[in-house]
């Protein structure tokens, strides 16, 4: 199935800053309907908004100030191309995270979004997250015997 649509970067920025402030309203008007979500790090594949902002809310409740900032957008939405959003966020583990108990240090979490468009509204989007460094800025887990700087030879 073809994805259409004309969204502009200025309504897809928008949708991340109403993430920010936690606008659930606002983060709904964007998405189809019957949006697909998937999370490929974690496996998880999510069917509809209520189900998608049943997984947001759960990430907003984790890193309570966790603040998304877009570094790059790029791709018109148009004719089935993507767009891509690579961002990252910014917060402390307040919250449980799966098997990991709250923790009080910060970390940065890089994204990339690949969202794709139909009838003016997110139809699919396709995320990838770097949970491993988070888990090892938390103090979830260790790599003994490694480094964190890759050094030159």
């Amino acid at each position: 199935m073809p994805m259409t649509g004309c969204v502009s970067h200025e309504d897809i920025q928008e949708w991340y800053k109403a993430w920010n402030r936690r606008d659930w309203n606002a983060v709904a008007s964007l998405l189809s309907n019957s949006v697909r979500v998937e999370d490929v790090a974690l496996g998880h594949v999510l069917q509809g908004i209520s189900e998608y902002l049943r997984y947001a809310r759960i990430w907003a409740g984790v890193f309570r100030d966790g603040k998304l900032k877009i570094d790059r957008l790029s791709g018109s939405g148009n004719h089935g191309e993507p767009v891509i959003v690579e961002y990252s966020c910014e917060g402390t583990q307040g919250g449980q995270w799966g098997i990991f108990a709250p923790s009080p240090s910060k970390t940065l979490i890089r994204f990339c979004d690949l969202l794709r468009f139909k009838d003016d509204r997110i139809a699919m989007c396709t995320t990838y997250g770097d949970y491993y460094r988070a888990l090892q800025d938390l103090g979830h887990l260790s790599v003994a015997g490694t480094d964190k700087k890759l050094e030159a030879a």
